[in-house]
């Protein structure tokens, strides 16, 4: 590969021992270094030199007032260093947004609670470039200063969409670091409560759609616990709320990867929305990537939802959509998996999420059928190769699985490769996986990779196995 030419106007890229160490003790030497900076990997590598010299780095975050350690001489310099490396902001061309140097740097003053930085984004708040203004208003929510709320809360009723999502995440921050008292933090949530619950005009925009999609997040990082308990109440589950798809996309999440924090939704509240939206009374926002504007995804994890308190009316809609021939390939689907629900048969993606939390709670039979649906979705995700890498002690419980799931092919390819990787050393615990995998040469790394071809081929199979086998025993998927 033909080597990149240095730009011989940035002498920084002739040094090959960038950055230099120590850096400059002098600030005029620093701000020198930092002008002759061009490219970003050098604007990064001197932000991880510049945090590398202040001990004890990690009590910038520490705190939830300025901390201690910004009080200190080795904190003023960093401080110091920090405000000279992001003087003038950098932000990616094609994609917008920081770069990686001045998202941590930014981060770290935000966290210093740097007065000096707070005037640098009072004064870029005014910037004609749309997306230098909106970081500025973020990272000046997400502060915190008592001084800096009253403008921040006038942004959040802004009619630049674009603007009001920056402020609302900056402000969702700001509380869930502590950096707002807790008035301060109840007019947060009472502002995005109001945006979440469709009680304000919302333009049937892109933009408008993407803060909403936040929203759910933002509520949770200021407060848990009201914060749930809103989006499960009929002031945010009704028909009018254009906020809907990111209420049911935010509860489709909870149920699957934070199992233990899911609670059944009233269907006297879901029935109202789902024939909103097919009867198309209901305008979802349009989206390009979705050709009816996202009506199929939405009725999809409304029937899932009403399954758990109304399975008669789940089943019946279920079956006039998988009758109908115009249905929809991913509604179809989604229908298919709400009837399994109907039927008590465990989520196999909520099982697993307790599974790895609690291994012990489940009896050996289950425990077997997890650790092979735990294969599956590491073989989905990252391959075979890492599999063994990363849950290779568990191979030979998933290959007792297979075996009991009468899925031979995929338990001929998994005892071939468990034998090829045993043939480096022993994968009895979590420090001999280690070391055996990182043992192997070159012939086996790709004859495992070529297993791991064979095996892709087996993946949809083993799963609909053992869907099968938890749907003739759910009551084995049920913690003890």
């Amino acid at each position: 590969m033909a080597r990149r030419r240095p730009d011989a106007t940035d002498s920084v890229t002739k040094n090959d021992l960038f950055p230099p160490k120590p850096l400059p003790q002098d600030p005029p030497a620093f701000a020198r270094l930092v002008a002759e900076l061009k490219l970003e990997d050098h604007r990064y590598a001197l932000y991880w030199a510049i945090a590398g010299e202040l001990r004890g780095q990690s009590k910038v975050y520490a705190s939830r007032k300025r901390p201690a350690i910004a009080r200190t001489k080795d904190g003023r310099v960093y401080e110091s260093r920090l405000l000279a490396l992001t003087r003038v902001p950098a932000f990616h061309a094609m994609y917008g947004g920081l770069q990686p140097s001045h998202f941590q740097a930014w981060s770290d003053l935000v966290h210093l609670r740097s007065p000096e930085f707070a005037a640098r984004l009072r004064g870029w708040l005014r910037s004609k470039e749309s997306e230098f203004g909106c970081a500025a208003a973020e990272h000046l929510a997400w502060m915190g200063l008592k001084s800096d709320m009253p403008r921040m809360f006038r942004m959040l009723g802004t009619a630049r969409w674009k603007v009001r999502g920056f402020v609302a995440e900056g402000l969702a921050r700001a509380c869930l670091h502590g950096h707002v008292d807790a008035g301060t933090a109840r007019r947060c949530f009472d502002a995005l409560t109001k945006m979440v619950c469709g009680e304000v005009k919302v333009p049937r925009t892109i933009e408008a759609d993407e803060v909403l999609y936040k929203l759910p997040e933002h509520l949770r990082h200021v407060d848990e616990r009201r914060a749930l308990a809103l989006l499960r109440s009929p002031r945010a589950l009704h028909q009018r709320n254009p906020a809907i798809r990111s209420i049911m996309l935010h509860h489709s999440s909870v149920q699957r990867d934070e199992p233990h924090l899911h609670r059944p939704l009233d269907p006297e509240l879901v029935w109202p929305i789902f024939d909103a939206v097919r009867t198309g009374e209901f305008k979802l926002v349009p989206r390009s990537y979705f050709k009816d504007g996202g009506r199929d995804q939405v009725l999809g994890m409304l029937l899932g939802f009403a399954g758990e308190g109304d399975p008669v009316r789940t089943k019946q809609e279920c079956r006039r959509i998988l009758d109908d021939p115009k249905s929809d390939d991913a509604l179809r689907r989604d229908a298919r998996e709400a009837l399994k629900r109907c039927k008590g048969v465990p989520d196999p993606d909520a099982v697993l999420s307790v599974f790895w939390r609690k291994p012990g709670a489940f009896g050996p039979r289950a425990t077997k059928v997890l650790r092979v649906l735990e294969m599956v979705d590491h073989c989905l995700r990252d391959g075979l190769p890492l599999y063994f890498a990363n849950l290779g002690e568990h191979w030979r419980v998933a290959a007792a699985g297979l075996e009991m799931l009468g899925c031979a092919g995929a338990l001929k390819v998994l005892k071939e490769s468990g034998r090829l990787v045993e043939s480096f050393g022993s994968m009895k615990n979590r420090r001999a996986v280690i070391d055996t995998t990182g043992g192997m040469d070159a012939a086996a790394d790709a004859k495992l990779e070529r297993f791991g071809d064979r095996m892709d081929g087996h993946l949809s199979a083993i799963r609909a196995a053992a869907e099968r086998e938890m749907g003739r025993n759910p009551g084995d998927y049920r913690r003890r």
